[in-house]
């Protein structure tokens, strides 16, 4: 066969207005079973409802660091949280310890009817994907959407995601918070302790009668000297004991009381950090802001029946048309 007789598969050369008019009644049949396959499939597929959560991440700040410590002024615990808070929020969401803690209470693995499936585990993960998203906005907010076929279930559980956040967030703030406090705790106590050792030192030495080292011996060499130049041989013997005393134990007193006021000066500021500790175990308040939350749907979200049989019709008809046109150039350049 010559390439002059041959037809050329070239769809440009097609009419599809004159080719469709033609097989018009085919493109019509398959066009009315796609459409009815498509309304029957559609109604198959099960409906789920739709609820939403929007949540504002706050500021990072420890509770203490922004109530207890000076020159902080820049804080706020009404802070919202910025762009880091947003990816922190939405990888603690998506968290496997939330991800449980809604899977068990809800009873997903049966709610889903995975009971007997091959692998419930893996297929129970895939489909709480499926229905629980995190979406993070322009507005640097996160949205907790949650789809399911019970509207009050999908409202809960958006709700619970919203509450078990905070959970988390303490439960892992709490365990470095209190690593943190037994530290700063033992450090306090010891330096207590010592504290009260230095106190009871000078306490021993004001019995013996050094109180002050400095006034203490400028007033008896004084009085000492005085002593001497009126041959008062009674007060020089007194007054030599307690120089004696003073000579012995006087450097001491110096020692302790400068170590003392040392101590103190650490034991103020030691004694701020135990407070800003104990405040972090304590603390209550929550990491987000809740802009909106989860309420029963009172439509379902999904499917779209009629997009879905739109779609699906328009899909068939077109496929149809192109198989028809395929066929037709084929059968005129072999058989024609």
């Amino acid at each position: 066969m010559s390439s002059t007789n041959k037809k050329s598969f070239d769809l440009d050369s097609i009419s599809i207005i004159d080719f469709v008019s033609n097989k018009k009644k085919p493109l019509i049949i398959v066009i009315l079973l796609g459409l009815l396959v498509s309304t029957i499939v559609s109604f198959f597929i099960d409906y789920k409802y739709k609820s939403t959560v929007i949540l504002f991440p706050a500021s990072s700040s420890s509770v203490s660091e922004v109530l207890l410590t000076r020159n902080v002024a820049s804080k706020d615990v009404l802070t919202f949280g910025e762009e880091e808070n947003v990816e922190q929020m939405i990888q603690i969401l998506k968290s496997e310890k939330l991800k449980s803690k809604i899977i068990k209470k809800y009873n997903l693995l049966n709610h889903y009817n995975l009971l007997k499936s091959k692998y419930p585990q893996t297929m129970l993960s895939d489909k709480y994907d499926d229905n629980v998203s995190f979406i993070r906005t322009k507005y640097l907010s996160v949205k907790i959407e949650v789809y399911d076929k019970d509207k009050d279930f999908a409202s809960n559980i958006a709700n619970d995601i919203s509450a078990f956040f905070d959970s988390v967030m303490t439960s892992m703030h709490k365990e470095r918070a209190i690593k943190a406090f037994l530290i700063v705790e033992k450090e306090f106590n010891k330096l207590d302790e010592e504290i009260q050792i230095l106190q009871d030192s000078l306490k021993t030495l004001e019995k013996l009668g050094v109180f002050d080292f400095e006034t203490q011996s400028e007033v008896l060499n004084r009085a000492y000297s005085t002593a001497i130049l009126s041959n008062n041989n009674v007060a020089v013997d007194k007054l030599q004991k307690k120089l004696d005393i003073l000579a012995e134990y006087g450097s001491a007193h110096v020692a302790v009381s400068n170590l003392l006021e040392y101590e103190l000066l650490r034991f103020s500021d030691l004694k701020g950090k135990y407070s800003e500790a104990k405040v972090n175990i304590e603390q209550d308040l929550p990491y987000k802001f809740i802009v909106s939350k989860a309420y029963p749907a009172e439509k379902q979200s999904y499917p779209i029946r009629w997009v879905i049989i739109l779609v699906s019709t328009i899909s068939v008809a077109f496929s149809s048309l192109l198989l028809l046109i395929l066929f037709d150039s084929v059968k005129k350049q072999f058989f024609f």
